[in-house]
């Protein structure tokens, strides 16, 4: 019984999306109101599905990219497939095949939504908002990319009646909402005080179900100055509850991790290249095999930085007994310097008073990295 009601809500989708199909280009369905993009300053804990970041993650799975197609939960996965069935030759879906051969991938497509805000009539355009150059994950995209993407993108949104789709999986989007509010929420405050209080911060929790099983760490800067997180959490699943929330503390420590980290691997890699490369070059097979995709030393060195970060998190947060075991569990998945920058970790929060933010701290994370012996890693 329940699953003829399903089918008939599909068919009732499916029959709006025909009947709207000649809506007017110009005269798109207003979006959902989301929190205001342009708040000032502070963390803004309320998280929220975003109607840019599900349109993007929609249209590269039409596109068959095997992250964007993995979501978890039946109704929207079925429902996404059956009501776009009709999209998947359109010049959105065409163009996402196409850059996807030029490394526009994963976080990139997460990155790029990140940027798209509607107008007051409802167009899609990108937030004037920004310092360019700020996210690295939209500037993965050249800029004709970018600009013959977002011609699509608005084709693509009122074309199919986009907004009808995302309405439609309202109830699901609220159940997450609360799914993931049960699980965890972020300690704002040692995020300020461990990577150094930035004068001008702001912070928003972006949820999707688009994103499938994966979680990107997105950040830009604003024109004013103020450094904008964006996280975006996937990893949600149906059980027989309903729907959970896969992460924890620490997924949400790793990501918001991300905006800090990178920057400080990109400001100081000539010094820890070489060791980065000689690394890499041990555990490359771990790297780009059992779900990840970390194909550069760069990339690695990243994850590593972060993943000692989030340890550090996890352990003052209750877990300190657990040290050995989230250290091994990231070692074991080939980040073989993680407890090396645990221990330099420790002493630069001990070394409070000495080192005010992470970037004073990252001489002594290069001196780390550099010494690492990887002859004890190779005969252990």
């Amino acid at each position: 019984m329940k699953k003829i009601f399903f089918l008939m809500a599909i068919a009732a989708l499916l029959l709006s999306c025909s009947e709207n199909s000649t809506m007017d280009p110009e005269q798109p369905s207003t979006p959902d109101p989301t929190p205001d993009y342009n708040t000032p300053t502070g963390h803004n804990t309320e998280p929220y599905f975003s109607e840019t970041v599900e349109l993007m993650g929609l249209i590269f799975r039409l596109a068959g990219a095997s992250e964007y197609c993995e979501c978890q939960i039946p109704i929207v996965a079925y429902s996404a497939d059956n009501y776009f069935a009709s999209m998947k030759d359109h010049r959105a879906v065409t163009l996402a095949k196409q850059y996807r051969n030029y490394g526009i991938t994963h976080d990139a497509v997460t990155g790029y939504a990140n940027q798209l805000i509607f107008n007051d009539q409802g167009r899609i355009i990108f937030d004037p908002d920004y310092k360019e150059g700020s996210n690295s994950s939209f500037d993965r995209w050249l800029n004709l990319e970018k600009f013959r993407m977002l011609t699509e993108v608005n084709s693509f949104y009122t074309e199919s009646n986009f907004h009808a789709w995302f309405e439609y999986i309202k109830p699901e989007r609220e159940a997450a909402i609360a799914a993931f509010k049960e699980k965890c929420s972020m300690d704002y405050e040692w995020l300020d005080s461990f990577y150094g209080e930035v004068e001008n911060i702001s912070s928003r929790i972006i949820l999707s179900f688009m994103i499938g099983l994966h979680n990107n760490g997105i950040s830009f800067v604003r024109k004013n100055g103020t450094f904008q997180l964006t996280p975006v959490f996937g990893s949600f699943r149906q059980t027989d509850a309903g729907i959970t929330f896969g992460g924890d503390i620490s997924l949400l420590a790793h990501e918001f991790s991300h905006p800090y980290c990178n920057p400080l691997i990109d400001a100081n890699w000539d010094a820890i290249q070489a060791k980065a490369t000689e690394v890499y070059n041990m555990v490359s097979d771990l790297m780009t095999t059992g779900g990840q995709a970390y194909g550069h030393p760069k990339t690695m060195m990243y994850e590593t930085l972060v993943r000692a970060c989030q340890t550090r998190y996890t352990m003052s947060h209750g877990y300190e007994h657990l040290e050995d075991y989230l250290i091994s569990y990231h070692e074991n998945l080939g980040f073989i310097m993680v407890r090396t920058l645990v221990d330099a970790l420790k002493r630069y929060e001990q070394e409070s008073d000495k080192y005010k933010t992470l970037s004073d701290f990252m001489p002594e994370i290069i001196k780390a990295i550099n010494e690492f012996d990887l002859d004890k890693v190779a005969t252990a």
